[in-house]
């Protein structure tokens, strides 16, 4: 019986409450048709140091660019599957070419997931893991919370980010082809910085993959 009133149910509320999508409030999906059309796609992509290989959706801009400041600052957590489905199926066009074994999230300070209340990282890895069917694993750990990135030249992110990243168990990826999930890549030192500490536990090989590109 319950299974026949549970459609129903959503009907209802689909009525009274219904759905918009999250980032130009239109009724429509969380993530809307017309806020994917206008995704730029990026045409090259350049591995940072230390990396395989690295994608992104598309490019730090319009609809994209705010669907992830919604995600990470508003906690629109309903933005995280689309945007997951996204990179899944970025991810999947290169399956036979990087033969991924993990995804690994890049982590965020302790301190800093509570000042938000959300770990936006660890929820596109679970996302991305249950439309890829590739296991997600939080291997890596921040060691201190480095200031924001943001406004700060190649160099000076670098700095920012020497020495932040550590292991939480360095056997679990040894040997493994690692996938590092991020939200944006600017000049990739988080994610060079990451596949560093990967490659010395063990890794064979390590690859990029984020929502936007920053360029």
């Amino acid at each position: 019986m319950n299974r026949f009133f549970r459609p129903i149910g959503a009907a209802l509320l689909d009525v009274l409450y219904p759905p918009r999508c999250l980032v130009c409030d239109d009724y429509a999906d969380s993530f809307c048709d017309a806020c994917r059309a206008r995704i730029r796609p990026v045409e090259e992509n350049l591995a940072p140091a230390g990396l395989a290989g690295v994608v992104c959706v598309g490019y730090h801009e319009e609809a994209l660019r705010q669907a992830v400041l919604n995600l990470k600052f508003r906690r629109e957590r309903g933005l995280a599957r689309p945007l997951a489905e996204l990179m899944a199926a970025e991810l999947r066009r290169r399956m036979d070419e990087w033969r991924p074994d993990l995804l690994i999230p890049v982590p965020m300070h302790w301190l800093r997931v509570w000042e938000r209340g959300f770990n936006h990282t660890q929820a596109l890895a679970a996302e991305v893991s249950r439309a890829a069917g590739i296991p997600a694993l939080e291997a890596l750990r921040r060691t201190r919370p480095a200031p924001p990135q943001v406004g700060l030249h190649a160099d000076e992110r670098r700095r920012n980010l020497s020495g932040v990243f550590a292991m939480v168990n360095a056997v679990s990826v040894a040997g493994r082809r690692v996938v590092v999930l991020d939200d944006v890549r600017t000049t990739g030192s988080t994610l060079s910085e990451c596949a560093g500490t990967l490659r010395k536990a063990g890794a064979a090989e390590v690859f990029g993959l984020t929502i936007t590109f920053e360029a």
